[in-house]
């Protein structure tokens, strides 16, 4: 039921056996307990606080329930603190945003973009939520969609990229398509020329 019905991985499932967090009709069982058709079965999600500091930097929310959190990411926010850029950035603006909703949860990036892109980012609030949108990603059911202004006119005007992509340098933010990359497909379009 776990793995099939509620969509949990075997990490997760194993952390529910070693933590004791499946309940079964509200009550504390084991991960092989039996289950009738009539039974709810439960997790108990343990509530990882927030890391980042919060500041006071403006987001726009584009959807928002009690697991996933859908932002507008503005070009030139770093997504995350790292160390040339410890604060100014989407977590510092979304560890606000949540202080100001007196909600305190663990920030889970499932998606970012680079600091001078903009576009969504997904925001997981627990770690089934991420689990599960992340595996959505990486079952191809998630379709990413991206506008660019490019030098140049490409030729056709339409087709496809099937090259593997990779970072050259591992400190370089910069990916070049090359032999030893992962898979990409990019199906292209020019909309406009200028």
């Amino acid at each position: 039921v776990m793995a099939r019905s509620m969509g949990l991985s075997s990490r997760m499932i194993r952390r529910c056996k070693q933590e004791g967090l499946v309940r079964l009709n509200g009550s504390p069982t084991s991960v092989n307990a039996l289950v009738t058709a009539d039974a709810v079965v439960g997790i108990v999600l343990e509530q990882e606080a927030n890391i980042f500091n919060p500041q006071p930097i403006p987001v726009t929310v584009v959807y928002e329930d009690d697991d996933i959190l859908v932002v507008d990411k503005p070009a030139g926010l770093v997504v995350h603190p790292t160390k040339g850029h410890p604060d100014g950035t989407l977590g510092n603006a979304l560890a606000w945003h949540s202080l100001k909703k007196g909600e305190d949860y663990k920030i889970r990036f499932v998606n970012r973009l680079d600091r001078d892109t903009t576009g969504l980012v997904i925001v997981a609030k627990n770690g089934f939520a991420q689990q599960f949108v992340s595996d959505r990603m990486q079952e191809g059911a998630v379709e990413k969609l991206y506008l660019a202004l490019v030098h140049g006119v490409p030729v056709p005007a339409e087709g496809t990229v099937d090259a593997p992509i990779e970072r050259l340098q591992p400190e370089d933010i910069l990916r070049q398509a090359h032999e030893t990359g992962k898979p990409c497909v990019t199906h292209y379009r020019v909309l406009e020329t200028l």
